[in-house]
């Protein structure tokens, strides 16, 4: 798992950079939140969630889909809330969050996580 944290922190900070250079100040705190807050996700499933988040919102923020990659992080930004919080509902985050998401953007990718995030307490 440490691995994982550290190609994830590597993403996290890559995409910051990229943001920084794009002058989006909440996505870029949402970026630094959930940094900050890394070491307190305990779950695996969550990990390969984020990272595959990430990557996409760093690949969206190549190509200059900017509204897109934004609403990705505004997708991913409460995950530390939820680690933080004891009562964590995973079920509620994936159908306010994510499948809005998909929803608006078509981006049927992510449902492949949906039964094992929704299933973590």
């Amino acid at each position: 798992m440490t691995s994982k944290i550290r190609d994830l922190k590597t993403l996290l900070v890559l995409l910051r950079s990229n943001l920084f250079n794009k002058d989006k100040e909440s996505a870029l705190y949402n970026i630094e939140k959930i940094l900050y807050l890394l070491d307190e996700i305990k779950e695996e499933q969550v990990y390969s969630f984020l990272f595959v988040c990430v990557s996409e919102i760093e690949k969206l923020v190549q190509d200059e889909k900017l509204n897109q990659a934004y609403d990705l992080v505004d997708c991913i930004h409460v995950i530390p809330d939820i680690v933080e919080s004891s009562n964590r509902d995973w079920k509620s985050y994936w159908e306010i969050y994510v499948e809005k998401y998909v929803l608006d953007w078509g981006a049927s990718s992510l449902r492949q996580f949906k039964e094992e995030i929704i299933n973590l307490h």
